[in-house]
């Protein structure tokens, strides 16, 4: 701030001797880096208050600081007031930038001092990239979705990958665990977030940790995984079994009949139907399990009327089904069928072939 005119000093004052000891330091200055790349730093700022005159006599009529604040050397573009305080903090400075900082004091009277000593603070410039690092362990893998800038390395069975993320960008995981093995555990920044199959950071403005570990999958042979009533509500069959209401499909339409069906104590599961080309995406945990398929014929009365195809993973299992050849009208008709699912997801579509395709109940359980 430019000074054109003489500064009138009080009777018994010495330019000098007033502000010998008026001496800008800078106390706990941070650097707050947060959300937005526009959020400031701030600076804490404090001075020795001047005691005496010249000629040693205490000083009367100080009223005042002024703080200046600017960018370049005796450059000041924000001038503050901090009334009789010797201690001022500073906020909304920008992080890669320079600033300058001087008081002057003023009197009863409104006269101002020269500036004092001149305090001056770089903030750094504000990250613009982080970086996440996954930590893999054997039987499994970690994978940042949607992000081509990563490096990886291994080490002793261990996957490490360093993700580079934008500041305040998002970025998620996925979590997998090979076949044969289950998540263990997933760590987040140290800290367990369970046994998670993704993981996704928000707003990232500090670099973040996620470690994955795996186990050898125990399952029991026989255990019961899924089970659905296609087309129909839920229902418990004659041994306890749980089939739940139709789930987990595309395609086909719904149907029901009344009809007795034959070869069976739970008529209701072979009484609800899902018909036309449709397709199940059941989530499973990768393994070898054995699916059974309930069908039964209750609108044709005659083989070759209806004929479709079964597929699991993509891959053709039952070819030019005939319900109707194999057991007749109105009676139940199973079909097991040994599987192993090694992307976490059983896939079985219902292809039509002459008329529509269906299915009744679909059950899982582990082998």
């Amino acid at each position: 701030m430019a000074r054109n005119r003489a500064v009138k000093i009080p009777a018994g004052y010495s330019r000098i001797a007033f502000f010998a000891l008026l001496m800008v330091t800078m106390v706990a200055a941070t650097l707050h880096i947060g959300a937005f790349t526009a959020q400031a730093a701030q600076a804490g700022l404090s001075w020795n208050a001047p005691s005496t005159n010249t000629d040693g006599t205490p000083i009367s009529g100080l009223a005042g600081y002024n703080l200046y604040v600017g960018n370049a050397s005796r450059s000041y573009q924000q001038k503050i007031n901090v009334g009789n305080l010797t201690n001022y903090s500073v906020a909304n400075l920008s992080d890669g930038s320079t600033y300058y900082f001087a008081v002057t004091a003023y009197n009863s009277a409104g006269q101002e001092s020269a500036y004092s000593a001149e305090a001056v603070k770089a903030y750094p410039a504000q990250t613009t990239t982080h970086i996440i690092t996954t930590s893999a362990g054997a039987g499994g893998s970690i994978t940042a979705l949607n992000n081509t800038r990563v490096n990886t390395a291994t080490s002793g069975g261990t996957t490490i990958t360093n993700v580079t993320v934008n500041h305040a960008a998002s970025q998620s995981f996925s979590i997998t665990p090979a076949t044969g093995y289950a998540i263990s555990d997933v760590k987040v920044n140290g800290v367990s977030v369970g046994k998670v199959t993704s993981y996704t950071f928000t707003n990232v403005t500090l670099s973040n940790s996620v470690q994955a570990t795996f186990a050898a999958a125990t399952v029991t042979v026989g255990r019961l995984v899924y089970a659905t009533s296609c087309g129909g509500s839920q229902y418990t069959d004659a041994t306890g079994t749980i089939y739940k209401a139709d789930a987990n499909f595309t395609g086909g339409n719904a149907g029901t009949t009344a009809i007795a069906i034959n070869g069976t104590t739970d008529d209701v599961l072979y009484q609800t139907e899902r018909w036309g080309a449709s397709s199940y995406n059941i989530p499973l945990a990768n393994g070898n399990y054995n699916v059974t398929l309930k069908f039964a014929e209750t609108y044709w009365g005659a083989a070759g009327k209806r004929l479709f195809d079964v597929t699991v993973g993509g891959i053709t299992r039952i070819s030019n089904l005939d319900v109707f050849a194999k057991v007749g009208k109105n009676t139940a008709y199973d079909v097991v069928l040994p599987v192993t699912v090694s992307n976490g997801t059983l896939s079985i579509k219902f292809v039509n072939k002459l008329d529509n395709a269906k299915i009744c109940a679909i059950k899982v359980a582990t082998r």
